[in-house]
């Protein structure tokens, strides 16, 4: 019987090919039918606003269902995507698909429908594929409610599985056109008897073929309920005495039922299952394909690279190689398995190989080391690296050989250039040395020659030093004590240097070993380095002045004899403003201090000058 309070309600149901049906019945259908309308689309391959869809085809209210909304009339409510829709109580209930039963939201919310409505319910099935919808009608049905399927056009028997389903069960009390229902649901509506009085419409503009089968069903309906009706007079006693079995019968019913549905989800199931699995092969045949071409492109990196490469297990056993590397070890395809280290090479000094890529295995650091070939003239670099897998665990060792022997050859030609370059230099400079003191032999020339001589003896330990550092960048302390010379030798408990790691190119650092050397034979002659208890410090620091960086250098005397301002500048005083203003674009201050001469070199740090820590 119909809940007290609750409106008449109407279930519809149809697939994503049923849009036209639905529109059809809505625009039959009256607005003022004073039932409402629940509308649940079977949700394979539909994702439109189906609220929007409907609104046009109807005057009555179109709404996406709320959970807990009360049912209201006239009103039409359509299920979320992602929800299944049921009904209780009048209110709407919305709840994520079960995963048993996500392929027939059609057949729960009918189920509910009957429940919630029992014989004031209707259930609307229209055109759709599948089977989703018997199972809901056949409950309306036996709870004597009525139900209503959509007759097929015969356009396409796809779209009609769904009715073709539910009439074959023995659900369906009437079939009709889509826009047929409509009509009928008013009538429905306006009699007073309900659905039991509803008769099949006469013959007219809608398919005559039709109404003579809803003729003949509803006859036959008619007849069935007399007897029905008969049965229950005569036997009404023997019920009340098979009541047990009865509820026996309809538990084992309910069980069946639940299994046929459970059955029926689980061929879903496995067709699903099935469909996935042609899905995966399909990949994994893909993903062969894939491997197979890698393995080929692989293949023929191996044979055409020119690298030595040998890749090792865990017991450094070879596991495969590149054919380069027959030129390194006597390698052939048999020797895979193996261990490396019982195999022939061509080198000389491989005698620790086998330990160095144990330890590569087990610390998982490279090593590189430079090996050479028996045939004295052919060098290589050797690398040891640890292979790792697909789970990035060490799984081995690869070892690599790069051909060095043209770098070698050019390094050690550098070498012999640099060499010869030094010797050239060593050579001018004693040439020019010869060459002053041959000049300069008279007496009045030997104050000024012995001036030049202490400069260029200072000059040729500068270039000493540069050639022993190959002519790169050299430290600013190394510049300082080669300056200095035998004076810090003689005086190293009244000389001290200090200041951080600054590296100088060798141009600048030349000037700036000049600069230095006069202000030491200044101090020698003239400053604290001529009394023996003058001391001299000499501190430098990096200052960060605007963008660039400048170096400063502060020479300190003390102890010495009394200091004055010079009248006028010497030649080494000119030297030094030279030196700072055309080479190292610096600047200098003296302070003639009565104590001890100050001096503070600012020199400005060029591209090539580098500072340390």
């Amino acid at each position: 019987m119909k809940r007290s309070g609750h409106p008449r309600i109407v279930g519809i149901g149809a697939s994503a090919d049923g849009l036209n049906a639905l529109e059809g019945l809505f625009r039959s259908l009256p607005a003022d039918t004073g039932m409402a309308f629940v509308v649940v689309i079977h949700p394979r391959n539909f994702q439109g606003p189906l609220d929007t869809i409907l609104a046009p085809f109807t005057a009555m209210p179109v709404a996406v269902a709320a959970d807990g909304e009360p049912v209201k009339p006239g009103h039409v409510y359509v299920c979320p995507a992602g929800r299944i829709m049921t009904v209780k109580n009048g209110r709407l209930q919305l709840v994520p698909p079960e995963k048993s039963l996500r392929h027939f939201p059609i057949d729960q919310t009918m189920a509910s429908l009957a429940g919630d409505c029992g014989e004031s319910a209707i259930g609307v099935l229209l055109s759709g594929g599948g089977s989703d919808g018997a199972q809901g009608l056949r409950a309306i049905r036996e709870r004597g409610g009525l139900t209503l399927a959509q007759a097929a056009d015969g356009a396409d028997r796809a779209y009609g599985q769904m009715m073709d389903a539910a009439i074959a069960s023995r659900a369906v009390d009437l079939v009709l056109p889509a826009e047929a229902i409509g009509p009928r649901l008013a009538t429905l509506a306006r009699s007073p008897m309900g659905h039991h009085s509803i008769q099949p419409a006469a013959p007219g503009a809608e398919s005559r073929k039709s109404d003579r089968s809803l003729v003949h069903a509803e006859r036959e309906l008619t007849e069935m309920r007399k007897r029905l009706q008969l049965m229950v007079e005569e036997y009404e006693t023997a019920v009340e005495n098979l009541k047990s079995s009865n509820e026996e019968l309809e538990s084992i019913n309910r069980e069946l039922r639940s299994t046929n549905v459970e059955m029926q989800t689980f061929r879903d199931e496995l067709q699903s299952v099935n469909e996935e699995l042609n899905t995966i092969n399909i990949e994994l045949h893909d993903r062969v394909d894939e491997l197979n071409r890698a393995n080929s492109d692989l293949h023929n990196v191996f044979e055409s690279t020119q690298v030595a490469i040998i890749f090792l297990d865990s017991r450094l056993a070879v596991r495969t190689f590149t054919p380069a590397a027959t030129a390194i070890f006597k390698l052939i395809a048999d020797d895979c398995g193996r261990a490396l280290t019982d195999i022939a090479s061509n080198l000389r000094d491989t005698a620790d190989l086998g330990r160095l890529a144990r330890t590569v295995f087990e610390q998982g650091n490279s090593i590189e080391r430079q090996v050479h070939h028996v045939d004295g003239h052919t060098h290589y670099s050797m690398r040891i690296l640890p292979y790792r897998n697909e789970r990035s665990v060490i799984a081995g060792t690869l070892i690599i050989f790069v051909d060095t022997t043209r770098q070698v050859e050019f390094e050690a030609r550098q070498s012999r250039l640099l060499g010869d370059g030094n010797a050239n230099i060593r050579t001018f400079l004693d040439l020019t040395s010869r060459i002053a003191g041959v000049c300069t032999e008279r007496p009045a020339a030997e104050r000024a020659w012995n001036g030049f001589q202490a400069r260029l003896d200072a000059l040729i330990a500068s270039c000493d030093l540069f050639m022993r550092a190959g002519w790169e960048d050299v430290a600013v302390a190394a510049i300082l004590q080669t300056a200095l010379g035998g004076h810090l030798g003689r005086n190293s408990k009244r000389i001290s240097i200090a200041g951080p790691d600054v590296l100088l190119a060798p141009a600048p650092a030349l000037a700036l070993g000049t600069v230095i050397h006069e202000l030491t034979d200044n101090a020698a002659r003239h400053g604290s380095l001529s009394h023996r208890k003058g001391e001299l410090r000499v501190d430098w620091d990096i200052a960060r002045i605007g963008s660039h960086n400048t170096l400063h250098i502060d020479w300190r005397e003390s102890g010495g004899p009394a200091v004055a301002r010079p009248r006028q500048k010497g030649p080494g005083r000119k030297l030094i403003d030279q030196m700072l203003k055309s080479d190292l674009r610096g600047a200098i201050t003296i302070d003639y201090a009565p104590s001890g001469v100050k001096v503070r070199l600012s020199i400005p740090m060029g591209s090539r000058q580098a500072a340390g820590r």
